[in-house]
Parts: structure tokens; sequence; C-alpha cells
């Protein structure tokens, strides 16, 4: 999830959804946060952060 940082309108979660709702089988999302993301800096690690926290409320 690291293209579309969001639940809706994200074609890939949905359809990920789907498949695991035919498999009758969990969905895990995962987000791997590297040190150098995209040369980031503290302030845009912090927007990116606060987005992700208000995902897993979704």
């Amino acid at each position: 999830m690291s293209r579309d940082q969001r639940c809706d309108d994200n074609w890939a979660l949905i359809y990920a959804q789907k498949l695991a709702i035919q498999r009758s089988v969990p969905l895990h999302v995962v987000f791997c946060l590297v040190p150098k993301f995209l040369d980031a800096t503290i302030r845009q690690f912090d927007f990116l952060l606060k987005g992700l926290k208000e995902d897993t409320a979704e």
C-alpha cells in the first residue's frame, strides 16, 4: 500500500479485498517504511505517518 495510501478509491485494495472474501482468508495490509523513503523530510514523514494512522481507523 505505497502508491495509494488511502482506503477509499484504492482499486488495488478493493481487488485484494474481493479476492480475500472469495477465498475466505484474512486480508493484511503492509506498509514498509524505510529511512530513506523518497528522501523525505521529518515533516513529510510526520504527514505520512498521520495519514497511515487515519487509514488504520478505517
